[in-house]
């Protein structure tokens, strides 16, 4: 399980273990994190690929007779920590401001936020505070008794008020290390086929690059077998960049296109779907790009599958922004076949924002420190829409002005009542991005469509994955999977439309 290196230095040598582990989000690669151990010396470097940002998150935990005793960690090349340790006191210092908590004898063990290895410590060890450097802050654990895991492994959980992690333990190494509340899984790397084993989705496909401008689009056109020519969906994904299976971890992770992509082959569709820049394959920079940037982009997707002769027909199927680009060439293709909108909105971007935190501010129950960060959100919101209007390049929000303001001029509604081809629209009851009266708006609009068909489902959020609010089934298991009836309803109005 371990690499080794050796080291000489003056006639010495030492002994070195270096490890890797993978961190998933549900389904989704999220990152990686290596460990080098050297004379109770431990060195680990996690690297994060967050909505299409890198996070790095360096640490040094020095070690004396089994305990910590010094700590330096680095975040993202910008914010430097320090911390000295002992059984009674430990001091830690984040840039310029400095703090000591004392222990009574029971040790402190520290660990940052997005890193992983060092809670091998925390659960061997079990002490009964935690520090978190970089908020200057201890919290106190519990712990549950060791157990048999699987494949051999002991087990042990700790407990952080609501918030716990699970520790999978071989020959007491860390082999795996889950947040279930949060989706996450760290595996060993030596370890991933035992434990991430899923059964395969088998589907053809054959690479798709665009060249757009200076970026270059990574994506791949999933054919179903057996037949010569077939219809294709286009897959467009919502705002913030994603991959090629509409992951965006750690808040994306269903792989929802993905598994609809296999479903949509076993009835005889293609599916073409891309990572956004900055994802996947991708190059060049999502939030980068103005509105009209990304309509071009699908245009062009759209254009190259009309070329192919293998291509019979060729439908869209946008999810929430990605619905508003749908709905934008579904009124100017007068031949496209079909119109999937997912989550999609009926007001401008600057309606949806606002109604958001409105609707949020008005839920009963909530404390002044909950108002006033929605306050601060909104304040924000409202800066980026005044920025965007008078031409600034970037917002508070992390999308460009143009992105903003292109957007904010933009009617869902007005281009519904243009197009002429079969529209599904699904929408989620539980929907606190776009809410559910979108999908009634939608339909009242769409007078022309041939055919239109609009579902709901109680319970399932924008992202068509279960929400616990007031939620009788909710199971935590399946927190982050998209029923199987969504998939099943997508391909049923694609066979009866075909």
């Amino acid at each position: 399980m371990k690499r080794f290196c050796l080291f000489l230095i003056l006639f010495f040598s030492s002994i070195c273990f270096a490890d890797e582990y993978l961190i998933f989000a549900g389904e989704a690669l999220l990152g990686k994190e290596e460990v080098i151990s050297l004379n109770n010396v431990i060195t680990t470097k996690t690297e994060l690929n967050v909505s299409g940002q890198k996070l790095i998150f360096a640490q040094t935990l020095a070690l004396s007779d089994g305990k910590p005793a010094s700590y330096s960690a680095n975040i993202n090349g910008v914010v430097n920590i320090t911390g000295t340790i002992n059984q009674d006191i430990a001091t830690f210092t984040v840039a310029k401001r400095s703090r000591s908590f004392r222990g009574k004898g029971l040790g402190f063990y520290p660990v940052e936020n997005n890193t992983f290895y060092l809670w091998s410590y925390i659960l061997q060890d079990a002490p009964a505070q935690i520090i978190v450097p970089s908020q200057l802050s201890m919290v106190k654990a519990t712990y549950s008794a060791w157990t048999n895991g699987p494949f051999g492994t002991k087990i042990r959980q700790v407990n952080i008020g609501q918030f716990f992690l699970i520790g999978y333990f071989a020959d007491n190494n860390l082999v795996r290390l889950t947040i279930p509340l949060q989706n996450i899984d760290v595996v060993h790397k030596d370890w991933q086929n035992v434990f991430r084993e899923t059964a395969t989705q088998a589907i053809k496909s054959e690479p798709v690059v665009l060249k757009r401008g200076d970026d270059l689009l990574f994506g791949e056109l999933n054919i179903p077998e057996n037949v010569s020519a077939f219809p294709v969906i286009l897959l467009l994904s919502g705002p913030y960049p994603q991959d090629r299976d509409h992951n965006s971890p750690p808040d994306i992770t269903n792989s929802f296109f993905k598994h609809l992509s296999f479903h949509l082959t076993q009835i005889g569709f293609g599916t073409l779907r891309f990572d956004d820049r900055g994802m996947g394959k991708s190059t060049g920079d999502h939030l980068g790009q103005d509105f009209q940037a990304l309509v071009a982009d699908a245009k062009a997707a759209l254009d190259y599958l009309q070329k192919r002769p293998d291509v019979s027909k060729v439908g869209i199927l946008g999810h929430s922004e990605g619905g508003i680009i749908g709905l934008i060439l579904a009124s100017k293709e007068s031949d496209l076949a079909y119109c999937l909108l997912l989550a999609t909105p009926s007001k401008t971007v600057a309606d949806i924002l606002k109604e958001q935190i409105e609707t949020q501010k008005s839920l009963p129950g909530l404390s002044l420190e909950q108002q006033k960060y929605l306050d601060d959100v909104f304040a924000v919101i409202s800066e980026s829409l005044v920025l965007a209007k008078n031409g600034a390049k970037t917002t508070p929000l992390g999308f460009s002005g143009a992105y903003l303001k292109q957007l904010s001029a933009i009617d869902p509604l007005s281009y519904a009542g243009q197009i002429s081809c079969p529209v599904l629209i699904l929408q989620g009851e539980a929907d606190l991005k776009i809410f559910p009266y979108h999908a009634q708006e939608l339909k009242k609009a769409l007078l022309n469509a041939p055919s239109l068909e609009v579902i709901t489902y109680p319970y399932l959020g924008h992202y068509f994955t279960p929400s616990p609010l007031n939620n009788p089934d909710f199971n935590l298991n399946e927190a982050f999977k998209t029923p199987d009836k969504v998939y099943t309803d997508i391909t049923k109005f694609l066979v009866v439309n075909k």
